[in-house]
């Protein structure tokens, strides 16, 4: 390796502060109808978007104190606090900051919606946004704000999902936000029953729905991901533009607009309109008819679920309703206004403050058991949503299956689904545990995963270089800080806080999470995959040095180089001055890019040292995990290998100077660590 090389490589050093140890099968039809309805402009809350609160920073930064050199030798400073003094003191000061914040945001966050106030406004049925028959959603607009209304017997989850609503709304994380939630109670059922009326067929749907699972939530702003990154939507759009751009009449524009519906006809929506047409339904002639065509195009929107069909229909409604131009003119304006905000949505993804957003929504959903949006086996972006104005993600349906909620007695399901998750694949088919952190697991999820479906943020956001780092940094910040967060609110035990049943549940699954965090940290050793060493130059250094330091003298460089490797060779340096050497050195290095090769011997002794605790450390720490309730699966031989190959290094590069008994040590050492980390498993 060059020099040059060496020193870039150590100048880059990350220092490492000890912790403790410690879509398938989607509801295409629910999802089209609600992209439609999103569009509209609606004032949700008087809550302002991006407010000091969700925006506070959680970054905090520390500094190393560096030794600084004097004229003969190294300037012997007090024993600076330890590492993990320091750390200690920065958990206790940012959970106190995080309690505080908790403190303030939940009083405005837990505000329920005041059913009785909102019963007795004015009502109207916006829409029924038809699909699963079992899972009714409505937009109602009541005053002067929408909201949306979901009955049915398929809304089993309504408890976690308000459980899990409100656990947002208390988080007041930065860029991630939910729309309060509450249960729907007898009299504002009976003002709806009221103010509705049956007459309305719409209406009744809805009405006759009401009963089972009910609830209500203010609409959130923007678009699903989902509808954002629907480019082939945008294709049919503008394609349906070219056909009906030119017609003179409805008519005209009716027949260019079967014409496309009949392309996006499949074999199995071919065979339904022959079964219709045996029924006395010509579609054809139906939609022909100006007479017919609303109640035609109404029953094919029963009976074509295609999103592409869907899409079409839509529009022969509106062509239906106005004139060709004017529908040309709206969609138009709807494809720049879409793109546009995907634009906006692609460029905030790629920064660290919007992957720290998805990162905190990703932890989020872990701890919540949400497996149908980021987690899982599948993304799902028809359940959130990005608002372009305030740059804020959006948290909606935030409940899926009951034995992975808050609300199940049982965390079994939920331990084996989030282990499961951690290895991409699950433990049979993915090669077992690859010991990976959960920031990493989460960055995947959004930005690698493969898939088939091109609205998905793996196909539509492509990272460069420093934007990968970038991004990392983003999802890992946020489960760190985001951690902490959690806890604050789990030790909450104010008037506005969490249920006691839910604070304990939450409680279970944090921990859990920890000794999973606490599990990886054993595993992870990439502090050392760079050795600081370089090949000499010159034939005989020690003995060309040794002359010349008896005929010109050794600088102070050099006694200082001689120093460091001194005292990092010496046993009797604690960790923490190991560290803070470390530190100095690498300063030293940074300020002094042409220093003499003995500056990077003492490097290569520190970090070499600093390696070797580290593995005896991690092997001690593996010791005392549990051996039941373990927060990991079979590991994948990889993870071992990898470290193995550190070690192999260190070793080598040991032997290469001269250092048998050092390499040694490294090689006992690793034969240690491997032994116990197969014993845990």
């Amino acid at each position: 390796m060059d020099i040059n090389e060496v020193k870039r490589a150590v100048l880059t050093r990350q220092h490492k502060i000890k912790a403790p140890v410690e879509t398938t099968n989607r509801e295409e039809l629910t999802e089209s109808r609600e992209t439609a309805a999103e569009k509209q402009p609606v004032s949700i809350s008087s809550e302002k978007p991006g407010s000091s609160e969700s925006q506070s920073s959680r970054e905090e930064t520390t500094t190393s104190s560096i030794q600084k050199l004097t004229k003969n030798t190294v300037k012997q400073q007090p024993p600076p606090p330890t590492l993990a003094a320091v750390q200690n003191k920065l958990v206790n000061l940012k959970a106190k900051a995080n309690a505080s914040k908790v403190a303030q945001t939940a009083a405005k966050a837990s505000s329920p919606l005041d059913l009785t106030s909102l019963s007795e406004q004015p009502m109207t049925l916006q829409a029924v946004l038809k699909g699963n028959e079992d899972k009714l959603t409505s937009l109602v607009e009541i005053g002067t704000k929408t909201y949306v209304i979901k009955s049915g017997a398929g809304y089993t989850t309504i408890k976690d999902h308000i459980t899990n609503t409100d656990i947002i709304r208390h988080l007041g994380i930065s860029g991630f936000r939910a729309p309060v939630t509450v249960e729907l109670n007898d009299d504002f059922r009976a003002a709806l029953e009221t103010k509705l009326g049956e007459n309305n067929p719409a209406a009744k749907q809805l009405l006759e729905a009401l009963g089972r699972y009910d609830q209500i939530s203010e609409k959130a702003p923007g678009l699903t991901i989902q509808a954002i990154f629907d480019n082939e939507k945008r294709t049919l759009l503008k394609s349906a533009i070219k056909s009906i751009e030119g017609a003179k009449s409805a008519d005209a524009a009716m027949a260019s607009l079967k014409l496309e519906l009949d392309k996006t006809l499949n074999d199995s929506a071919k065979g339904t309109l022959a079964l219709e047409k045996k029924k006395g339904f010509d579609y054809a002639a139906e939609l022909a008819d100006p007479k017919k065509r609303t109640a035609a195009i109404n029953h094919l929107m029963d009976v074509l679920k295609l999103p592409k069909s869907q899409q079409l229909l839509q529009l022969m409604a509106d062509v239906s309703k106005q004139s060709p131009g004017a529908v040309v003119t709206g969609l138009r304006s709807q494809i720049a206004n879409d793109e546009n905000v995907q634009a906006s949505l692609v460029a905030r993804m790629k920064t660290k403050e919007g992957a720290s957003a998805l990162g905190a929504l990703g932890l989020t959903d872990i701890l919540d058991g949400m497996d149908d949006r980021i987690i899982g086996d599948k993304f799902n972006g028809g359940n959130f949503l990005f608002d372009e104005p305030s740059n804020d993600l959006w948290g909606i349906d935030n409940a899926k299956d009951l034995k992975l909620g808050l609300s199940s007695p049982d965390d079994q399901d939920w331990k084996t689904w989030f282990l499961q998750n951690l290895t991409h694949e699950g433990f049979p088919d993915g090669g077992g545990d690859k010991g990976e952190g959960i920031g990493k697991h989460i960055h995947w999820a959004v930005y690698t995963r493969e898939t088939n479906d091109k609205r998905e943020f793996s196909q539509n956001v492509k990272l460069l270089v420093n934007e990968e780092d970038n991004t990392r940094a983003g999802m890992d910040d946020a489960v760190t800080n985001n951690m902490q967060t959690f806890r604050a609110l789990v030790n909450d035990t104010s008037a506005t806080a969490l249920p006691k049943a839910t604070r304990d549940r939450l409680k279970a699954r944090l921990d859990f999470v920890d000794a999973r965090t606490n599990f990886v940290k054993l595993l992870n050793f990439d502090e050392f995959t760079t050795i600081p060493t370089a090949q000499n130059p010159w034939l005989g250094t020690k003995i060309i040095r040794k002359v010349k330091a008896k005929v010109v003298g050794t600088t102070n460089e050099q006694q200082s180089a001689e120093t460091w490797k001194n005292q990092a060779r010496n046993p009797n340096t604690t960790d923490a001055d190991l560290d803070t050497l470390d530190d100095t050195v690498t300063s030293y290095l940074g300020n002094n890019p042409n220093a003499d090769q003995r500056v990077l011997k003492a490097l290569f002794a520190v970090r070499s040292e600093r390696f070797l605790r580290s593995l005896k450390a991690n092997t001690a720490a593996l010791k005392t995990l549990p051996t039941t309730n373990k927060a990991w699966g079979k590991l994948d031989p990889a993870v071992t290998a990898r470290v193995k190959a550190v070690a192999d290094s260190w070793a080598t590069a040991r032997r290469s100077v001269d250092d048998k008994p050092g390499a040694a040590a490294i090689n006992l050492a690793m034969t240690d660590y491997a032994l116990q980390l197969a014993a845990i498993m």
